[in-house]
């Protein structure tokens, strides 16, 4: 019973989207300016400290608290997309051209 209490919290608290794996981007740090604006892999937290073992991108692994994460998922759709719209141009390029060919 005791652990549903725990997770209950943590999903109102916001911290249950953090999760292994989630891409962040760190901020805020002052002991690590230099790692401001960089992004890392969450890893584990560490339950006892409620630190996150982070991933980061160039640097390695890093011990961060969750105030010093912002889950970077939101900037996934709009990164991609413009992969997506290119490729799709090019396809109706090659569509355009094959036309061309087939009244010459």
């Amino acid at each position: 019973g005791d652990f549903a209490d725990v997770t209950g919290a943590d999903a109102s608290a916001g911290t249950a989207e953090f999760r292994e794996g989630a891409v962040v981007e760190i901020h805020g740090l002052k002991g690590a300016p230099e790692l401001n604006g960089k992004r890392g892999k969450l890893q584990n937290l560490d339950v006892a400290s409620g630190r996150w073992q982070v991933d980061v991108e160039g640097v390695g692994p890093r011990r961060l608290r969750p105030d010093n994460l912002r889950l970077m998922q939101g900037d996934a759709p709009s990164s991609a997309a413009p992969v997506s719209a290119s490729f799709a141009d090019v396809t109706q390029e090659d569509a355009s051209k094959k036309a061309r060919m087939t009244f010459l």
